[in-house]
Formats: C-alpha cells, structure tokens, sequence
C-alpha cells in the first residue's frame, strides 16, 4: 500500500515519471543498461516518496547525473535535460512554498 502523498509530492511523481518512462524505453532501445540502472532507481524513489523529505535523495542523486560520463543519443540527451529542467522547477517551487510558509 502507498502513503498518501502530499500535493507537492503528487506533482513532481505526475510530471516525471512519465519521462523517465520515456527514457527508460529509449535507453532499451540503445542498450545503455547502466544508465537505465541509474535513472530506473531515481523513478522508483520519486515513485515510492510519499512527501517532500522523501524527493530529497532521488533529486539529489538526480543532481550527479552530468558526473556519471553517459554517452548518450541525442533524443536521449534532450529527454534528460528535460527531466533535470522539470525536477529544478519543482524544487524552486519546493523551496519558495517552504520560505513562504516559515
């Protein structure tokens, strides 16, 4: 059974995971098995995360994706700087929905 997520939580698990779909399947296509690895645990991490705390470690890990050395096909490469514009976006909002909240 699933936690309830909070709204915030419920966003960014609707906005991407639907892209890291789209990647994992053209990853497939290319045989990049180490990089569907890495991006497959970050989607079962947003996926699994019930609240705010709990996207920390998989947008963080996300955050070292420019360090992993992937040489990927450019369809692919556009689909990951998509993900990484998406999970920033969502953590500007994250941080501004704290700051106003304090």
């Amino acid at each position: 059974m699933i936690a309830q997520r909070d709204e915030a939580t419920q966003a960014a698990h609707d906005r991407l995971l639907p892209l890291f779909a789209d990647l994992e399947r053209r990853l497939l296509r290319e045989q990049d098995h180490e990089a569907v690895d890495f991006f497959g645990e970050i989607a079962r991490w947003i996926e699994r995360a019930a609240n705010v705390d709990e996207l920390m470690e998989p947008f963080m890990r996300l955050a070292t994706t420019a360090f992993r050395g992937f040489e990927l096909a450019p369809d692919c490469h556009r689909l990951v700087d998509r993900i990484l514009e998406t999970a920033q976006t969502i953590s500007w909002t994250l941080s501004s929905d704290q700051e106003v909240s304090h």
